[in-house]
């Protein structure tokens, strides 16, 4: 909680942190939401163009059950992360390090039982950076001031969304595999840069 103690704990001012927060975990957002709302869809119609209803289906109900464990587990992790980087900044880097690994591998493949294998590892491994950061608040927040934060933070996935469709939008002539590396880079530099905010 707020006022618990955890040794070598460093708070980051803040400004400093819903600034690194909302940065790290939007981007992440971006990365994470359209591929679920746009991406994955128009990658069944092109690897299976006959029955890419079912194989959406089955992609994205895997995808679903990791997105579920994934939260709770990433978090009970990081809780019992140890080292000098910090339990939270740790998994803020390889949630979304492995996540974006996974959205690259979606991209530039065409096998479907790949496709679930990557989805099913986005999905859980972001869900362990989304964890980590929104574990941050009761760490390093007030608790007059948590509210403030998770409102703020709330609004990440709505306006994830819209950046994701709007920057689709704007690349109607550009290849798949290259859309899917856009977005795997989005999910890894925005909590990248994250990071030089957040102190832990």
């Amino acid at each position: 909680m707020a006022g618990a103690k955890v040794k070598g704990q460093v708070k980051t001012p803040f400004g400093r942190l819903t600034f690194g927060v909302m940065l790290g975990y939007g981007l992440m957002m971006v990365a994470l939401m359209t591929p679920a709302t746009l991406l994955l869809t128009f990658k069944m119609i092109e690897i299976d163009p006959n029955g890419y209803t079912s194989s959406y289906g089955l992609v994205a109900g895997i995808g679903a059950f990791f997105a579920l464990i994934g939260n709770p587990l990433g978090g009970a992790i990081s809780d019992r992360t140890i080292n000098r980087f910090g339990r939270r900044r740790t998994w803020i880097l390889l949630g979304p390090l492995v996540g974006s690994a996974a959205l690259l591998m979606i991209g530039w493949t065409s096998s479907l039982w790949l496709i679930i294998v990557g989805w099913a590892i986005a999905q859980l491994f972001f869900n362990f950076g989304m964890a980590a950061y929104t574990a941050l608040i009761p760490d390093q927040v007030k608790e007059e001031k948590q509210g403030t934060i998770s409102g703020l933070l709330g609004m990440s996935l709505p306006l994830g969304i819209v950046v994701g469709m709007v920057l689709m939008t704007l690349l109607p002539d550009v290849s798949s595999a290259a859309k899917w590396t856009l977005i795997a880079a989005i999910g890894i530099v925005g909590p990248v840069i994250s990071l030089f905010l957040i102190q832990e």
